[in-house]
């Protein structure tokens, strides 16, 4: 929805990955359009990923984008590619790969050991490669390897450059 100057996105549940994924693809496509009277800048509110059970909203803001057409092709690539072939592209781990790379500056193969348990999961939750099809199309080959690296960057790292976090 549209609401003065911003795009405004809601969930009254977690923000989750493929969430954000939907609202980044809308904003870079409003920024491409640039119509009058439409915003360039979105909104999406939710609740933390990580406070469930204590229900804090979060408010993440996207930035105008200057060349919004490169990074819709990078998308649109990626996705015709996983037309052809399952893409190594797993939301969860891949956007928490490409936040430890981006915000906390950790080398490659450290932040690749961090999101492991998001991937694979631990005692306390399930992991993404519980999902039958990650399972299916993956359990012969390392899913974490140089290419998972590559798409997660490729997808992520534009959205992260362009996202701003307000807690409250």
């Amino acid at each position: 929805s549209v609401y003065g100057r911003k795009a405004v996105w809601y969930r009254y549940g977690t923000i989750r990955q493929k969430d954000l994924l939907t609202a980044w693809v809308t904003h870079l496509v409003l920024n491409e359009l640039r119509i009058d009277g439409y915003p360039l800048k979105t909104i999406f509110a939710g609740l933390d990923e990580k406070s469930p059970k204590e229900a804090v909203w979060k408010v993440l803001e996207f930035s105008p984008v200057d060349n919004p057409r490169k990074f819709l092709e990078q998308i649109l690539l990626k996705y015709q590619e996983g037309l052809v072939k399952p893409l190594k592209f797993f939301p969860k781990t891949s956007y928490r790969f490409a936040q430890l790379l981006k915000r906390q500056k950790i080398n490659p193969e450290e932040a690749v050991d961090k999101v492991k348990s998001v991937f694979i999961g631990n005692d306390f939750s399930k992991g993404e490669f519980d999902d039958l099809y990650y399972r299916i199309c993956f359990e012969n080959s390392s899913p974490l390897d140089q290419e998972f690296r590559d798409n997660a960057l490729i997808i992520w790292s534009p959205l992260l450059d362009h996202l701003k976090s307000h807690e409250g």
